[in-house]
């Protein structure tokens, strides 16, 4: 197949797939299309690591991070609101590190907003950063923030925890990051029916959730409200007699994939 017969989407995938600058350069000297189609990232990437190499510099050399441009930005802030994680991580590591004075993480700049809820909040201002990262699915930003002493892995908002908000979006990938962090207890529940997030994961048909909560010691046994437990699912013999228990329970509405494999 020739390269030309295939979209721009292709080669721009790859790109995204291609990590370093030196080998992004050699892949756009294939033809003449892909060159123009993709320069602009060379250079936005160029750009990007002259910047950070930039930061890195000026850190090492004294300059203070927590300096604010007239209207209070800090370099935190600007990095976090351009999505510019790479920044973000280095400023962090450098808050990490006892040697270097503290970086003010939570310096308010307007309207109650920080650099580190300005990265996630997508105009949702009165949104903690963990929720905010889960409903907007971002798992960078997530992995920046988890784990952290400052920020609270177990705040409610709207009744809900944020590991909560990724179960209950049926997100594996962002409920796994959050289960890192060895404050979040993979059994707490603000449910109304008292159904643990593991109960949730099964009632959702969702077998990847439901062995991701297993694995972090969750317990089948604790009793919903209608004293069900997600043991009685796991336990259950046949697949037949697991969706037996759902319809007895919890009515008609959730169907078990065909290779549904609990146990």
């Amino acid at each position: 197949m020739s390269l030309n017969t295939l979209p721009n989407e292709f080669f721009l995938q790859v790109e995204s797939d291609i990590e370093t600058q030196a080998d992004l350069a050699a892949f756009i000297r294939i033809n003449h299309r892909i060159y123009k189609l993709l320069t602009p990232c060379l250079y936005r990437r160029n750009a990007s690591a002259a910047l950070l190499y930039g930061s890195e510099l000026l850190l090492a050399h004294g300059t203070s991070p927590n300096l604010q441009e007239s209207t209070g930005r800090t370099a935190l802030f600007m990095a976090a609101i351009r999505g510019h994680t790479a920044a973000v991580r280095t400023l962090l590591a450098y808050h990490d590190d006892p040697r270097q004075p503290d970086l003010e993480l939570d310096v308010v700049i307007n309207q109650g907003e920080t650099a580190l809820l300005a990265a996630a909040r997508q105009g949702h201002a009165e949104i903690p950063v963990l929720h905010s990262a889960v409903l907007h699915q971002q798992p960078e930003l997530l992995r920046l923030v988890v784990n952290r002493d400052e920020i609270d892995p177990i705040r409610i908002y709207r009744n809900r925890t944020a590991h909560g908000l990724a179960v209950a979006n049926n997100d594996e990938d962002l409920a796994a990051i959050l289960l890192t962090d060895p404050r979040v207890n993979p059994d707490l529940t603000l449910h109304p029916g008292g159904k643990t997030p593991m109960m949730q994961a099964i009632l959702k048909n969702n077998e990847r959730m439901t062995q991701l909560l297993r694995g972090a010691g969750a317990n089948p046994r604790i009793m919903t409200r209608l004293w069900v437990s997600p043991a009685m699912f796991l336990e259950a013999p046949t697949r037949e007699a697991r969706q037996e228990l759902i319809d007895k329970h919890y009515g008609f509405g959730v169907r078990l994939a065909r290779d549904w494999t609990l146990g």
